[in-house]
Formats: structure tokens, sequence, C-alpha cells
């Protein structure tokens, strides 16, 4: 059994999609339905995702939920499956599971329980542009805690140009060895219940937007919108329901476009609410045209393209505007095209872009989000581990990754200990010069703790009239002359 799924998911709907044996992926329509709503049932064991859910929810029934990256902000508030409390950020894993499950046993007809195969699975989880960058993570935690170890996540926008580039749907003027990536700027367009979301991305490899814009209820036809305003308001006035106005006309759009180009001034049409209640109401084509009119200089949609090309900051000629299908107003369109020379109107199939997770895993995994998580938990572990050693450097502890580039360009004051954290030791001081010679003869000793050689003794004194050295006399007073010889007389003494 071997088979890829990849499932694409916006704020309120989400499709299926699978691949067997790396062949093209193919779309699994739950109930029948190629797009699953985002609506979830939940009493006990009896779970239930889809439009069988969404018709509780709008039938008023207990334990229904709906608008799930709301309900995910609500962090107390909990459900009980098989009598284990859940909380609602298990919504979406238990309804993705729900739907592998079906697809198991409906189209691979396996026994298998999505339970004891998920190590196995490889999933792809793909984002539309409402979706953002902190809530992608969100989901990629939840996925990863549940123990899916091929997992993806990425944004269906980096898929597409990275598509459209690779198989030469844009640019036309690159030949079979033009440069790939040759724009400096790509403006997608894209519509999603109703509201406009316009990417920019400044290059292929950016996994997420450089900014966007969302445009509150401009993307669809105003003429589709005012044939569902109309539809709405009759079939309400005969039948006195109390649904929701917004949701109503979401859900009208479909009916509004089938008759947008009727022949029929008149058109009788059958309008169902999501209350269960059902009009037969007669639409004039001529208070439309009226009502057109007024909104012929509708220019908001336009205008916020033009802000978006601003805050670009590239040239017309440097920049490819993507028209995705989902857009459905033709007067844009045409306003588009009349204003930038490089205008690409997308109708690929979501089939068709998935086609890169099978032909191009260097793009894939430059785009999912996933492999930048891993290296974020790489770095969680390393960190909390040196703060378990207590250990510390500076502001924050010190990446592994970092560490490592450290431990390249310094090897030298580096030691790595056997708990993966490294410290940064004091460089050792270097061994002390060879002792210097003096005259060829004697050293010169440097060793610093010895002590100076006291001073040679004072030279000999001066000898006088011999050989030896007489011992310094005391200086003494001069001696007085001797007296003077005393006088004798000249007579002789007689005997």
């Amino acid at each position: 059994m071997n088979f890829d799924i990849a499932i694409y998911i916006s704020r309120n709907n989400l499709s299926f999609y699978f691949s067997q044996n790396k062949g093209e992926y193919k779309i699994y329509e739950f109930e029948n339905e190629p797009v699953i709503p985002l609506y979830f049932y939940c009493e006990e064991s009896d779970f239930k995702i889809g439009h069988s859910a969404k018709l509780k929810f709008e039938r008023s029934f207990t334990k229904t939920y709906f608008d799930y990256f709301k309900l995910i902000k609500d962090i107390d508030s909990s459900f009980k499956f098989y009598s284990k409390e859940k909380k609602y950020k298990d919504l979406l894993l238990l309804g993705i599971e729900y739907l592998i499950n079906n697809f198991l046993k409906e189209v691979l007809m396996s026994s298998n329980n999505v339970a004891d195969i998920r190590e196995k699975i490889n999933l792809n989880l793909v984002f539309a542009s409402d979706i953002m960058q902190n809530e992608i993570n969100f989901v990629g935690d939840l996925f990863i805690a549940a123990n899916y170890k091929n997992l993806k996540l990425i944004y269906l926008n980096y898929l597409l140009i990275n598509y459209l580039d690779k198989y030469r749907r844009i640019g036309a003027y690159k030949d079979i060895q033009g440069k790939i990536g040759a724009y400096k700027g790509y403006l997608l367009i894209d519509g999603l219940d109703n509201n406009l979301y316009i990417d920019f991305y400044n290059e292929l490899s950016s996994k997420t937007p450089k900014f966007n814009k969302i445009g509150k209820d401009l993307a669809n036809d105003p003429k589709n919108r005012i044939i569902a305003k109309i539809l709405f308001d009759l079939a309400v006035l005969k039948s006195g329901s109390l649904v929701n106005e917004k949701n109503e006309l979401i859900r009208l759009l479909p009916l509004a476009k089938k008759y947008s180009n009727t022949t029929k001034s008149e058109p009788l049409i059958t309008v169902e609410l999501s209350d269960g209640s059902i009009e037969k109401v007669r639409l004039k084509m001529k208070k439309v045209k009226e009502v057109l009119s007024y909104e012929a200089n509708f220019t908001k949609d336009f205008d916020l393209v033009k802000e978006c090309e601003q805050n670009a900051k590239v040239a017309n000629l440097d920049l490819l505007v993507v028209f995705k299908k989902t857009v459905t107003s033709l007067n844009f369109l045409d306003k588009i095209k009349s204003h930038y020379n490089n205008v690409y109107h997308c109708n690929e199939e979501i089939e068709e872009i998935f086609e890169l997770f099978i032909s191009s895993p260097d793009i894939i995994s430059i785009g999912d989000f996933s492999t930048k998580k891993d290296l974020n938990r790489k770095e969680t572990s390393i960190s909390t581990a040196s703060l378990k050693s207590g250990e510390t450097s500076g502001e924050n502890q010190t990446s592994k990754l970092s560490d490592q580039k450290l431990k390249v360009s310094e090897p030298s004051i580096i030691d790595k200990k056997k708990s993966d954290s490294f410290v940064i030791s004091t460089p050792k001081r270097p061994p002390p010069p060879p002792p210097m010679k003096v005259n060829g003869n004697k050293t010169l000793e440097t060793n610093e703790n010895s002590k100076p050689k006291p001073p040679p003794p004072p030279p000999p004194p001066i000898r006088v009239n011999d050989n030896k050295t007489s011992e310094p006399k005391a200086i003494s007073k001069p001696k007085p002359p001797p007296p003077p010889p005393l006088l004798r007389s000249s007579k002789k003494k007689t005997k």
C-alpha cells in the first residue's frame, strides 16, 4: 500500500486529494462533494465532518462547531469524544483522521485504521491565503504531537508560482533554455469566501508572502452579488426566515451566477435557505441592471491591487500578476489586463499543482514549514539541556547550530563537554622563549620568578709603597712639634 495524501485547508473548507504509487493526484469526494465544509459534530462516539455536520449546525443542533481557527483561541473549553475530554484544537485532527479512515475503506478497500499507520502516512497539508503563518505552525504542532512522522506544511500560492515557472506557463519570452524566476515580483489575486486576498512574493524561494492585503466582499462579480441579494430578500420576505444574511449570500452566489447571463426578463427561481425553507421567487433582470449601473464605477478591487503594486516597489515590466479563477469578476479582470504588462489568468486545477510533491522534492523542501519546525525543536532541546546543567551564556542559551559555527572559527578556545553544551575557556599563555646567549658563553636567564642579582663590590683601595693594601686610617689632628732642648751653663761642677 503506497499512497500519499494532500489536504487543502482554507478557513471554512477543505479538500482531500490522494496519489497512489507516486502517480498523479486525484480528488476524493467525501459525501459525493469535492469541497468539504469545515463544520464538526461530536456527540460522544458519533463524530461527523462536512455537509452532514453543517446541516446540523444550521438547524441549531447542540455539539456542533464552526469557525475552527476562531475556536482554537478558546483554550479552556472542551468536548467529549468516547467519554474523553478533548480541547477544541483537536477537532481538525479528529476530522482529518475521520476522512482518512473513510478513504482507506472506500477507495483503498483496506481494513487498516489511521491510528495504526500514522507514522507511515505521507501527509501534505496545503494552506490557502486566508490562513496565517502562526496558524500553520499551530496545526503542524498538533499533527506532530499525534505522531505523524512524514508531515509537510506548505502554502498553495508558493506551490503555484513555482509550478507555473517550472512548466513555462508564465514568461512567454522564455524559451526552453530561458532563465527560471525571471520576474522580480509575483502578485497573486485570490477569492475566498467572497473576500479578495492579494499576496506579494518577491522571489520563488520565499515560503511566505512578503506582505498581503485583504479586501472584504470584493472577490465576486458585482452582478452576482446583486442577484444573490435580491433572491435572499424575496425568499426571506415570503418565508419569514431568520437565517443569517451574510452566510446565506455566500450560499446563494452559485445560484446567482447561474442566472447572471439569462436571456429571460423575469426568470422564476427556486430558492432554498439553510433552515430548510424553500420559496419560488421571480427575478426581474431590469432591476438587476438598474442596481448594477450604480456600481459601474466600482474600483475598490482595482484600487487595492494598485496599493499592493506601490508597496511592492517593482516596475510593471518586472511584475507578474496571477489572477486566480476563484475571482469571478470579469470586469475586474479586464481592468487588470489593461493596466499590467504581465497577467496570467490561472485556470490550473489543484491536482496539477500537487504534481510538485512527486516531481520536485527540492521545491517542496524549501517551502515546507515543518523543516523549520524541526530546527526549532532541536534548538529548544539544546537550550533546555544547558539550563538543566546550570550553564548560561549571556542573555540566552547558545543554540547548537551557532556553537558549531563558533567551533569551526575558533577551535583553540572551545571545550566540548559530555552534556553537549559548550563552554568558552580562557586561552592558555604561550611558552616562554628560550634563554638568550650573551657573548656566546653564558646564558641570560629569563625566569620571571628569579630575583635580580646584587651589584658588584666596590673597587679596591689605592695601594701605597708596598704590595699590601693598608686599612684605611681614621683622620686625626696633627701632633704638636717637640719642645726645644734645655740650655746648659758654661761652668763645670767641681768634684
